[in-house]
């Protein structure tokens, strides 16, 4: 599937870094973020998000985990983890 996210992030920098386990870690996250999401027409690798007949929902991020749902009769909810390349420039 081929999506594109756009929205506003929120850092923690105030915050201590997460320790402990994954779940303790997962729970004390060092940014959030919310927006539009965008999702191609078809279930398929390399297809423009932006082209004709393209889905359109929301999306939240919860450090790097990411849940995004397109709304309509043809909906898909997805879940995955992101990594920034180069982390704090966007």
């Amino acid at each position: 599937m081929s999506g594109a996210h756009g929205g506003l992030r929120v850092y923690r920098l105030g915050a201590a870094p997460a320790k402990g386990n994954k779940l303790q870690r997962f729970l004390s996250p060092q940014h959030v973020a919310a927006g539009a999401f965008f999702l191609g027409a078809t279930d398929h690798a390399l297809v423009s998000p932006f082209a004709k007949g393209h889905r359109l929902g929301g999306f939240l991020d919860w450090g790097t985990a990411r849940l995004g749902v397109t709304a309509g009769h043809d909906w898909r909810a997805v879940i995955g983890v992101g990594k920034q390349i180069l982390p704090y420039l966007f």
